[in-house]
């Protein structure tokens, strides 16, 4: 049986997929609505299968439970624990990545 993990969202994460929302939806409301829904679908999977994608390159002295993924032009940045996903950012791959 696979255990699901919580999904948590770091402050500046959510802010971030708000933010993106709101640009994308100065143009158009039905895109801005399909990516906000898409990116949030493909985190919901992260609860049951957090080791899909893999570790982040960025992450400096990454132990393997940093891991990261692209949806739509973002880049959904995630950390995984025992009991829990924590969604620490999310940036559009044209952004100067940031290691951290």
């Amino acid at each position: 049986m696979v255990r699901k993990r919580k999904i948590s969202w770091d402050e500046n994460a959510r802010d971030s997929l708000f933010e993106l929302y709101k640009y994308i939806r100065a143009d158009s409301l039905t895109n801005a609505l399909k990516v906000k829904k898409e990116i949030l679908a493909s985190v919901k999977v992260l609860s049951t299968y957090p080791e899909i994608h893999p570790p982040d390159k960025f992450k400096q002295l990454n132990d393997g439970n940093f891991r990261a993924y692209e949806k739509h032009h973002y880049r959904i940045s995630y950390h995984v624990s025992k009991f829990e996903v924590i969604i620490l950012r999310i940036r559009h791959v044209r952004q100067k990545p940031e290691k951290y």
